[in-house]
């Protein structure tokens, strides 16, 4: 898991995002960043913080894996846009099956398995990056 926080310079959400993938050493994605609502985000956040993304295990609590979600959410300041690297209906598997295959997200490390989600807000740019091998 990584994440990083960095001053968001002028541009485009998709070059915000692209500039906090840089700074955690993670691939840009340009245009394939797929926006999605807060709600979306939160959700996908907790539901990749409480399952192993390569074996569907439990790792943590939902109650662990909220308040992370709630400490990312709090790094940026309203208001906030969110950009991932899932996307379509696989975010849709993931919030309520949690299942993923390797075709439903654009890969932002080596990793067999990388979930990305950016918090873009006027002066910063939040990226949480959760990654796992299979």
């Amino acid at each position: 898991m990584g994440l990083v926080l960095v001053p968001r310079s002028a541009g485009t959400l998709a070059q915000a995002a692209d500039a906090a993938a840089i700074a955690a050493n993670a691939r840009p994605l340009s245009d394939e960043w797929a926006r999605m609502s807060e709600e979306q985000a939160r959700a996908l956040v907790r539901s990749v913080l409480s399952f192993d993304l390569a074996c569907n295990t439990r790792c943590m609590s939902d109650a662990q894996a909220a308040e992370l979600e709630g400490r990312f959410s709090s790094l940026v300041p309203p208001p906030v846009e969110f950009v991932t690297n899932v996307h379509g209906d696989a975010l849709q598997s993931i919030l309520f099956s949690r299942t993923l295959s390797n075709y439903q997200f654009t890969p932002v490390t080596a990793d067999t398995i990388s979930i990305a989600v950016a918090a873009v807000g006027m002066n910063e740019s939040a990226l949480l990056i959760i990654a796992d091998e299979d």
